[in-house]
């Protein structure tokens, strides 16, 4: 008979496994993609789809006994918020959990777990920094480039012909001046023969 079966023990005591529980639910709700193994994604996904269930509902009652379970208020705002609103519709089976191979140094079966609509990692705040807005301004400037050459008929090459023939001009009237080292270079440079 399989008396007292019910929960998978992982061999862990029972207040060790009620943390571990929670700290895996957390990352998952925080990342929406966790890599465990695959016994502890398999004792995680009953625990985390009664949170979800629990987070639909949107009551105060639920929202306090989310806090009870989950130590970071961030995450139960966000299950509440989002994950609830995501998943309103949707009768259960909120996670899915692939087999990702085995562990090198113990061999010990490894599984993905993420929730059903997991699309890829969702963008935050860190991801975008100046460097991003800079470079995104540049591509626009090259674009807006290329369009403007596009409708004038001119290729990138005529276009770099007349930069050119515009600086030797401007050499030649003196308003831009020449280093008399960079000219000597210049001028050994040529006398070469090839």
């Amino acid at each position: 008979m399989r008396h007292g079966k019910k929960l998978t023990k992982l061999s862990r005591t029972p207040s060790h496994r009620k943390s571990l529980l929670m700290n895996l639910a957390i990352s998952l709700f925080k990342h929406e993609r966790i890599k465990t193994t695959l016994p502890k994604a398999k004792a995680l996904r009953p625990f985390a789809e009664k949170l979800i269930t629990k987070a639909k509902s949107k009551t105060l009652h639920s929202i306090r006994q989310l806090s009870a379970t989950l130590s970071d208020k961030s995450v139960v705002k966000k299950l509440v918020e989002e994950l609830g609103e995501r998943f309103k519709k949707r009768p259960g089976g909120y996670t899915r959990i692939y087999k990702a191979g085995f562990r090198t140094n113990d061999n010990a079966p490894i599984a993905l777990i993420e929730l059903v609509d997991y699309a890829g990692r969702p963008e935050t705040k860190e991801a975008k920094t100046t460097d991003n807005k800079k470079s995104s301004k540049n591509v626009k400037t090259v674009k807006e480039k290329l369009v403007s050459l596009m409708k004038s008929g001119q290729s990138d090459h005529t276009e770099e012909k007349e930069d050119k023939a515009k600086l030797k001009e401007e050499t030649k009237q003196g308003k831009i001046k020449v280093s008399k080292e960079a000219a000597k270079k210049k001028k050994t440079s040529s006398k070469k023969p090839a």
